[in-house]
């Protein structure tokens, strides 16, 4: 079975100057063709003549579409294969022949006349394997990717600086930029896919092996059987042989769904994959619409830069995502090919706020350096103490303040998808120097031992640990002596099997006066590590971070793990006063995680949202802790960046026994235009609770009333009203209308 991996397409100027390039999976052509294809004299003459594209003049300041174009949509309009590449598309005809479309600069779409078994589209340029078993390239050539070596091959690779191709003998060779892919490892493979800076190969055992400079990309799985692979910019995908997809590496494409499915395709930041029933399925980044599939059976799938296409079982073609948009040459499609715009969707682009790529972020994707959020994370845990700190207990008695409940919460908020996996170092790693020595300033802008020992400690622990396994870490200081904790981000720490990262600290600051020690840390853990795939703080920065003073009355609540807070009048219900809280006051935590934050972690899909973009709607919610097969969240967009969210809580998982002061809907606005600050990290209040009355105290909103909403009640936000009309003790029934005039 054959993998694809394609590129992305000719949207984004970003992509023609090389910030991102891809992926192209490889096919691997029928060895019977060789013999068919020798006989077709047009085959036999372009493959010697083949043009050098780097000696050509380039194309993109003429919008000249060629004559060979002309010729070829005289022809068969049927396909039986494509690729997409990272600004354009090529496929094969049943005829043989190959028509491109999209950006054409460096004449990357030019096709040349003939007869091909194979096709594949890199960034700027493309290659077809002849139906005589040759390649020839055509397009960019300023690494000399173009320049295909004489000889046999049953298939070809097109990446981004170079290009691969499967000899028939079953081994691999490589041209273009030696920097791009590296050393080609010995081995017989049956298929091999290039990308930006990463190269995998499918070994005949259905082994996988990845190489190049690219780390993200090379860490392929190290047990089980495939029968296809594909790379994309940052990720990989393998299909396994039981139909199942694993991907690797980093970013939101390495999220893979559950199923079965006979085809993945890796694109720039998202992937595809074609179920066994025929269906298509993509996810990852979705700014262009390039992972929203269209409904209906396809035969094969490509996933490109912005774009995405899937072959038609009638052989026609229909492409989704970005399309061309005029810069430079342009080559139309061709006859077959239908360009998607989307528009039988109710723009659900709008409710999937795109947020800053590298920093922790409340939108959408998540940063590229984020830890995977889906399928199995190896996190390798370290513990640490000091000569004038040292831990009077066991690294087992320490991890068990924390772990058990971090793995607890996190695969449970995932509903299933995420497998925390713990890699534990038993020993203590003894730093060098006393722990005031290693104080550092964090991203929170506040001095973090955890952050400052880390080089020293991954240089301690390396001997003893295979870094090359897993896929980020957990430093632990001794709780005796440490408490706090920081977040992962996008800063790397070498070990001798490559980068780590990210990597998340705990105990990570001294002890003061008012502090007992040895406490339970797995919420602390747990927040920090969130922050390792790339979510924000939801609290602000200027909030009190032990005692909290008596000038106010009533309730500071505390809704999910991020720290969506506000403060409150006490509940009507007459709750009884918490023995954490003062005299006066009450502290009551919800700590479900907010439906929004599961769904920019890919825990909740596109099929349990509701995207209201009309005048009114109204939704069956159910319960954030166990939607079931109801609705999970309602997002109403007000901008590009800003919308409102709606949730059910119950009192069932995390938010059990006195956690909510009652059972109802929580309502609250994102705002992704909200990232990182240098100076103050994430407290920014990306997330705010509905219901405020314009004052604060310590920076929190106070409200005007409890926020999670009771059958009967409504709240008007943003000239909205959101009422909740119906409970049936499962589910919440909402209804929401645009207010007129507002």
């Amino acid at each position: 079975m054959r993998l694809r991996s394609p590129t992305g397409l000719a949207r984004r100027p970003a992509g023609e100057t090389g910030i991102g390039s891809r992926l192209f999976a490889l096919a691997f052509a029928a060895l019977s063709l060789l013999a068919a294809g020798a006989c077709g004299e047009i085959g036999n003459v372009e493959s010697e003549g083949r043009t050098d594209a780097g000696a050509q003049a380039d194309p993109a300041d003429s919008a000249e579409t060629s004559t060979l174009e002309e010729g070829a949509a005289t022809g068969s309009s049927e396909f039986k294969d494509l690729e997409a590449g990272i600004s354009h598309t090529c496929g094969l005809r049943t005829d043989g022949t190959v028509a491109c479309w999209g950006r054409n600069s460096r004449g990357r779409a030019d096709a040349p006349a003939g007869h091909f078994s194979a096709v594949t589209a890199g960034e700027e340029h493309s290659c077809g394997l002849r139906t005589d078993g040759t390649v020839e390239c055509w397009g960019g050539n300023q690494h000399g990717q173009a320049d295909a070596p004489a000889g046999h091959f049953s298939a070809v690779t097109a990446g981004r600086q170079h290009s691969c191709g499967l000899r028939t003998d079953g081994t691999v060779e490589c041209w273009g930029a030696p920097s791009s892919w590296g050393g080609v490892p010995e081995g017989q493979f049956s298929a091999v896919t290039a990308t930006d800076v990463n190269t995998c190969g499918l070994h005949t055992d259905g082994a996988i092996t990845c190489w190049g400079p690219d780390r993200a990309g090379r860490n392929a799985p190290s047990e089980g059987q495939f029968s296809a692979v594909s790379s994309g910019r940052r990720h990989s995908c393998g299909l396994r042989t039981d139909g199942t997809i694993t991907c690797w590496g980093a970013g939101p494409g390495q999220f893979a769904p559950k199923g079965q499915f006979s085809v993945v395709s890796s694109g720039d930041l998202h992937s595809c994959g074609l179920r066994t029933d025929g269906t298509a399925t993509c996810w990852g980044v979705d700014f262009d619409g390039q992972a929203r599939a269209p409904a209906g059976q396809f035969a094969t799938i490509a996933a490109g830069g912005d774009h995405s296409c899937g072959l038609r079982p009638d052989g026609t073609v229909t492409c989704w995502g970005a399309a061309p948009d005029g810069l430079g040459a342009v080559k139309p499609t061709p006859p077959g090919v239908d360009l998607d715009d989307g528009s039988h969707l109710a723009d659900p682009s709008m409710c999937r706020p795109r947020g800053a790529p590298v920093d922790h972020t409340a939108g959408f994707p998540l940063p590229l350096w984020a830890g995977r959020a889906t399928g199995t994370l190896r996190t390798a845990v370290l513990f640490v103490d000091f000569p004038d700190a040292e831990a009077g207990h066991t690294t087992e008695q320490e991890a068990d303040l924390g772990l058990p409940f971090m793995e607890a919460y996190i695969e449970s908020s995932s509903y299933g998808k995420l497998d925390l996996e713990f890699v534990p170092l038993h020993q203590w790693l003894r730093a060098a120097s006393s722990h005031e020595d290693y104080g550092a300033v964090s991203i929170s802008g506040l001095r973090s031992t955890g952050v400052g020992v880390a080089d020293e400690a991954i240089v301690l622990a390396d001997p003893h640990l295979d870094f090359a396994n897993v896929d980020a870490a957990l430093l632990v200081l001794p709780s005796s002596h440490f408490r706090g904790g920081e977040g992962g981000s996008g800063r790397q720490f070498s070990t001798s099997e490559g980068t780590l990262g990210p990597v998340s600290f705990v105990n990570s600051r001294p002890v003061d006066a008012s502090s007992t020690g040895n406490g339970e840390w797995g919420t602390t853990a747990t927040h920090e590590f969130l922050h390792s795939l790339g979510l924000l703080d939801h609290y602000p920065y200027g909030a009190p971070r032990s005692h909290w003073p008596s000038q106010y009355e009533g309730m500071l609540i505390d809704f999910g793990a991020m720290g969506l807070r506000g403060l409150a009048p006490f509940d009507s219900g007459n709750q009884a006063i918490s023995d954490r809280s003062a005299p006066g006051f009450e502290y009551r935590e919800a700590p479900e995680m907010l439906a929004w934050s599961r769904w920019q972690l890919g825990w909740l899909d596109d099929t349990q949202i509701e995207c209201v973009t009309g005048d009114e709607a109204s939704v069956t919610l159910g319960p954030v802790a166990d939607p079931g097969d109801h609705t999970a969240m309602v997002a109403v967009p007000l901008s590009h960046r800003h919308l409102i969210v709606v949730e059910s809580r119950r009192s069932v998982g995390y938010d059990s026994g006195d956690a909510l002061a009652h059972e109802g809907v929580l309502v609250y606005t994102v705002d992704a235009a909200v990232t990182v600050d240098a100076n103050v990290g994430s407290g920014r209040l990306p997330i705010k609770l509905a219901g405020a009355t314009g004052d604060t105290l310590h920076d929190y909103d106070i409200l005007d009333d409890y926020p999670v909403h009771v059958a009967g009640e409504s709240v008007t936000l943003h000239g909205y009203e959101i009422a909740v009309t119906a409970d049936d003790g499962l589910t919440h029934t909402v209804n929401i209308s645009r207010i007129p005039g507002e």
